[in-house]
């Protein structure tokens, strides 16, 4: 109420008038995806022996570190404040080099089992390229080398991949419009082109360096005339930008916050009903 005051105050408005109306029934659903036996098996065999390994690494360091071996965001933040809070001595250096070691792990970790195989495989690329100390120290671990082998070999086989395929399937057959939401473009990029191999057009759609409006208007004005199934994109589409009734709003990436999540819902519902669903790896 007072937001509203301020606003009419500054427009020099004296009356507002309120309009109410029924908009269309929105379904949502979330689609909890369990483990396949590949991710069961790099989990006990490769990522927990790891973690493990790395944790113990910084506890015989002598860093207070929680002895589980994947730490919280919250764990994580407060290690880094009692890091930065310590004086600049050998012994920091290297604790600083380990835990930096750690966290590049716990990050590959969530982009293999949240992400998509391929989106791992970029990230190793990343950390090849870049060749800090922590990088090639966690490209050196055998366990790692080894996880990379199976996301290699596995690439197609990724359950939230295999989900997104058969959902547009369905979204195809009956000639309607989606739209997938995702954390990062090498995923999106992916999904393109194992989709379009698979008869199932998109485009994708990004904002940040190197956007092209004349890309994102020509992508849109696609999926308006129904050459293309779906229109793959990060946050650039939650808001702004004049979009084509949608019958599938898609999370493959578990939204980062309330607010998020409720522009890319906005995206369907409009003015037919439309569903909202989630990808969740259980």
């Amino acid at each position: 109420k007072e937001e509203t005051e301020l606003v009419l105050l500054n427009a020099g408005l004296e009356h507002v008038s309120s309009l109410w109306s029924t908009m269309p029934y929105k379904s949502e659903e979330y689609y909890f995806l369990p483990l396949t036996p590949v991710m069961k098996r790099t989990d006990d065999l490769g990522w927990k022996p790891l973690g493990v390994q790395l944790i113990a690494n910084l506890r015989e360091a002598h860093l207070l570190i929680p002895e589980h071996w994947r730490c919280s965001a919250k764990e994580l933040a407060t290690i880094c404040r009692h890091l930065e809070a310590l004086p600049i001595t050998r012994n920091t250096k290297h604790l600083r080099k380990l835990f930096a070691k750690y966290r590049l792990y716990l990050y590959g970790y969530y982009v293999f089992m949240t992400g998509s195989y391929y989106a791992f495989l970029k990230y190793v690329d990343g950390l090849a390229t870049r060749k800090r100390p922590s990088d090639r120290a966690l490209l050196g671990e055998p366990l790692f080398r080894r996880l990379i082998a199976t996301a290699r070999e596995y690439c197609d086989e990724h359950p939230k991949v295999q989900k997104l395929e058969h959902l547009l399937r369905n979204v195809r057959r009956v000639r309607g419009r989606a739209i997938v939401f995702f954390a990062d473009k090498s995923t999106a990029r992916y999904c393109k082109e194992f989709l379009d191999e698979r008869c199932i057009l998109t485009e994708t759609v990004f904002g940040g360096v190197g956007k092209s409006m004349v890309h994102q208007r020509e992508a849109i004005d696609a999926l308006r005339e129904g050459s293309i199934t779906a229109l793959l994109a990060t946050s650039v589409l939650h808001e702004g930008m004049s979009i084509p009734e949608v019958d599938l709003v898609l999370n493959y990436s578990v939204a980062y916050s309330s607010i998020s999540r409720l522009q890319s819902s906005g995206r369907t519902g409009r003015v037919r009903p439309g569903r909202i669903a989630h990808l969740v790896l259980d």
